[in-house]
Parts: structure tokens; C-alpha cells; sequence
């Protein structure tokens, strides 16, 4: 497997000074690919043209649909069961009651649920929209190079990936995985992988 060190950029046009400064570190130009990245949820690879089937948020806004639809209807089959009872009125005012409460109840669990997905949870590292330039780096000292050279001119964020490469392009890209990001790291420092431990 090639090791892989690839930067986000926010522009095509600031890749062209990457490429350059590339190059002039003796970086072989078979050695280095430059791509544009979907926004999240938006790459060609799924069969339904995103990363998802639907927004994340909207399986809880079926379930809570459902289960107060259900709460509903029982609370509305309740107050017609208590409307015919007090009032003398026919079965057509208790399944009127019942379809206003499965209604109500839908709608209610509905939005209970939708913002479900805001709680805390641990965030994840993503690839943004914009462009990408990948370096197959074939020494510990060109990953340095190159975390160096994407990082001072302007990444958003650099990772570094294990993957083939093959006559300049990086075969199984994925851009739904999640990336093993060295930002931690400063230009001229290097990443935890390639320090001297005592």
C-alpha cells in the first residue's frame, strides 16, 4: 500500500501554487493528483447519488410520526368513546376524534423527534467541498515534505492514508472515509507518526 498525504483546498486555483511548490521539492508529477470533493452527503459513489439515503435527522421524525400517531388515535378513540357516552352522538363522532387525535399526535411526535439528532455526540472528522491534492509519498521524509508544503500553503486540513496509487491517481480514493487528519502538527514539525521517540 502507498502511503498517501493529500491536503483540502478551498479553490482549484490554490492548488496551482501547491503544484508548484511540489514540483520545485522534486515531487514527480506522477507522484502528486489534484481533485475536486462533493460537499458531505453528495458523492457519485452511492447508489442514490449521496452518502445517505435521507437526512440523518429524518428517521426520527418517522418514528416519533408514528409512535404519536398511535398515542393519538388512542387518546381521540378515548374522547369519543366519552363524547357518545355523555352525548348520545353516533360511532361517526368516534372515529372523528380518533382521526383528529392519530393527526395531532403524528404531527406532535413528529417535531418532538426531528431535533433528536442535535444531541451530543462525539464529532466526526469530514472532507469538505472544494478541492484535494493527494501526494504519494514514497519516504518518511517526502511525507514530511509534503505535510509541510500542503500545510503552508493554505490546507484546510491534511491527512494521511494508506491506498493505491497507480500512474498518478489515487485508485481507491473513497471520500466517505473518515480521514486520519495530521493537523495537530505545525508546518516545520512533524506528524506523531514520524517523531523520535526516547
Amino acid at each position: 500500500m502507498a502511503i498517501i498525504i493529500a491536503g483540502e483546498f478551498a479553490t482549484m486555483e490554490q492548488t496551482e501554487s501547491v503544484a508548484t511548490a511540489l514540483s520545485s521539492a522534486n515531487f514527480d508529477p506522477a507522484n502528486v493528483s489534484i481533485f475536486l470533493l462533493n460537499p458531505p452527503g453528495q458523492h457519485a459513489l452511492h447508489p442514490m447519488g449521496g452518502d445517505e439515503d435521507a437526512d440523518p435527522g429524518a428517521g426520527n421524525a418517522h418514528k416519533g410520526a408514528v409512535s404519536g400517531a398511535l398515542i393519538g388515535a388512542t387518546l381521540g378513540l378515548g374522547v369519543g368513546a366519552a363524547t357518545i357516552a355523555a352525548t348520545g352522538l353516533g360511532s361517526a363522532v368516534a372515529a372523528t376524534a380518533a382521526a383528529v387525535g392519530a393527526y395531532t399526535g403524528s404531527l406532535v411526535g413528529a417535531l418532538s423527534k426531528s431535533g433528536d439528532n442535535e444531541s451530543p455526540q462525539p464529532p466526526t472528522e469530514v472532507r469538505h467541498a472544494g478541492a484535494m491534492v493527494a501526494v504519494h509519498a514514497e519516504t518518511a521524509e517526502a511525507e514530511q515534505r509534503a505535510f509541510e508544503i500542503l500545510r503552508a500553503h493554505g490546507a484546510k486540513q491534511v491527512e494521511r492514508a494508506e491506498g493505491r496509487w497507480e500512474n498518478g491517481t489515487w485508485l481507491d480514493f473513497d471520500p466517505r472515509m473518515i480521514p486520519a487528519l495530521m493537523n495537530g502538527n505545525s508546518p516545520g514539525q512533524a506528524p506523531e507518526h514520524l517523531r523520535q521517540h526516547d
